[in-house]
């Protein structure tokens, strides 16, 4: 048993490394989303100005479109040939659509990016819990008799025990996944005994989360259920940059207290041993 801790141990300290790194790439990718918008914007607002519009400056936080304008301004002054080409009216026109039209669709890629990075925070956070459960199943095999067996007579005919367990191993994790968020928390307190107090925020995320990916972000019957105003059936669904930080932050928060319990419960019975 003391080699199999150590063995557990040194995997949940590589699942708690990859969800930090997955967590790291999220927040990059977001971060270069936002930026590569403001740079389109930016270049578009100064089309439209050229073609006789107001900027629309104000729909950026500005110290992005600050930021993001210098950028296009060293773009604009280096030692790119400019040629200038003449155009019909009419096509003056329909340029003019054309721009107010990218005008428009650049406005929805922030929400858009928001929503990328809670589908991506939330898949971060169960794969780091499924991942600790299958670890410790894994590695510690007796865990398994506090669960029913879910294999048939005729599964378990003719299978080696090593087969078996990676069976019931594989049938339990696919519960896990496609049950609630918070199933793999549950699993982790009542049979595993490591505990969680999680928030309704954790629900709510999860619930945000299968709107996004299977109801193209539109709230669903499940999210109307949170008992917010802004969650009404249909309506869709807007992130906010304070509820991104509140959800990193818990998800952050709960790797921490988890992987603690786990290194804390398996290296004491370790030493026992």
């Amino acid at each position: 048993m003391g080699k199999l801790n150590k063995k557990l141990i040194l995997n949940q300290k590589g699942i708690s490394a990859n969800f930090g790194q997955r967590m790291w790439a999220s927040e990059s990718l977001y971060s270069s989303a936002l930026f590569g918008y403001s740079i389109k914007l930016v270049k578009t607002v100064n089309m439209l100005k050229d073609l006789g519009f107001k900027s629309g400056q104000s729909i950026l936080l500005k110290n992005d479109y600050d930021k993001a304008r210098k950028l296009v301004e060293l773009e604009k002054n280096s030692d790119k040939k400019t040629y200038i080409i003449k155009i019909t009216k009419k096509e003056f026109q329909v340029l003019k659509k054309a721009m107010l039209f990218y005008y428009r669709e650049y406005k929805e890629i922030p929400n858009l990016a928001r929503e990328q990075y809670i589908v991506s925070l939330v898949i971060t956070f169960e794969t780091f819990i499924n991942d600790s459960i299958r670890n410790i199943l894994t590695q510690i095999p007796d865990t398994l008799k506090s669960s029913k067996s879910s294999l048939s007579d005729e599964e378990i005919i003719g299978l080696t025990k090593p087969e078996t367990m990676n069976l019931l191993i594989d049938k339990k994790m696919r519960d896990l996944t496609y049950g609630p968020i918070n199933s793999g928390l549950d699993y982790l307190s009542k049979v595993l005994n490591i505990h969680t107090n999680y928030p309704n925020l954790l629900t709510e995320l999860g619930r945000v989360r299968n709107c996004i990916v299977h109801n193209n972000g539109l709230v669903d019957k499940d999210l109307s259920k949170i008992g917010k105003k802004r969650y009404r059936i249909g309506i869709k669904i807007k992130i906010s940059e304070s509820e991104l930080k509140h959800g990193k932050d818990l998800f952050k928060q709960l790797r921490d207290n988890i992987q603690s319990q786990i290194e804390t419960k398996f290296r004491g019975s370790q030493a026992r041993k």
